[in-house]
């Protein structure tokens, strides 16, 4: 931890790896705050996707863990239209503050006094809020079931092909695979470009081994398992 630390901050889920905190990782996470006198900072851009565990299709989706709610420590739980509602160009995010009230009580007027000075809202995005929260149930529906359908190609496609290799998530709207390292991550990427397949390589994202891509599952099934293909035949090319 440095010296003179203000604030941890997590990603939760991840991007890209899609992970959460397990509720021992919390603890210690909030313990390491009150001892340093620091604040927590929990980004949940991606806390309305949580992925079906492997083989359990058809079941509810659980709710993924957030930092809302009673906390040691002043908190801070970011989001935003971006995800929430589909809409990266209408500029508008919240930041919810949970913890002890006293710190919450100050961190809610300096807040005031930066969204005043700095980040004013937009007045039009501002008076739409209403509606756009309301539509996002039937957007949000679509997504995940998108994102659902995808997920199940990949994971019959990982269980037939033993060289590829699926990383299990929480939520998220990527998946990372781990390819077979007899070429790199970047060689992987640019020959999948060569056959119309647009991945990250791992390092992008500061994967510290080889060989992982990463994929977005948001794309429309049919072109999603016509890229997925194109992976597969790669992966049986030494």
């Amino acid at each position: 931890m440095a010296p003179g630390g203000r604030a941890m901050i997590v990603v939760q889920p991840n991007h890209p790896t899609g992970s959460c905190l397990s509720a021992d990782e919390l603890a210690q996470a909030e313990a390491l705050c009150a001892r340093q006198g620091m604040a927590l900072i929990s980004d949940e851009v991606f806390g309305d996707f949580p992925w079906a565990p492997a083989g359990a299709a058809g079941r509810s989706l659980a709710p993924l863990p957030s930092l809302l709610g009673p906390r040691r420590v002043p908190t801070f739980v970011l989001s935003g239209l971006s995800k929430v509602c589909g809409m990266p160009q209408l500029k508008l995010g919240r930041i919810a503050v949970a913890g002890p009230k006293p710190g919450r009580a100050e961190a809610l007027r300096g807040l005031e006094w930066i969204a005043d000075l700095f980040l004013s809202v937009g007045t039009p995005v501002q008076v739409a809020l209403p509606s756009l929260l309301a539509g996002r149930h039937a957007w949000q529906a679509r997504v995940r079931e998108r994102v659902a359908g995808n997920l199940a190609r990949l994971r019959e496609t990982v269980a037939r092909r033993p060289a590829l290799e699926l990383l299990e998530s929480a939520g998220g709207w990527v998946a990372v695979l781990r390819v077979p390292c007899w070429r790199g991550e970047e060689a992987w990427a640019l020959e999948l470009l060569e056959r119309g397949v647009v991945v990250h390589p791992g390092h992008f994202y500061d994967f510290d081994h080889e060989a992982y891509l990463v994929m977005s599952l948001i794309v429309p099934g049919a072109v999603w398992a016509e890229g997925l293909g194109r992976i597969e035949t790669l992966a049986t090319e030494v």
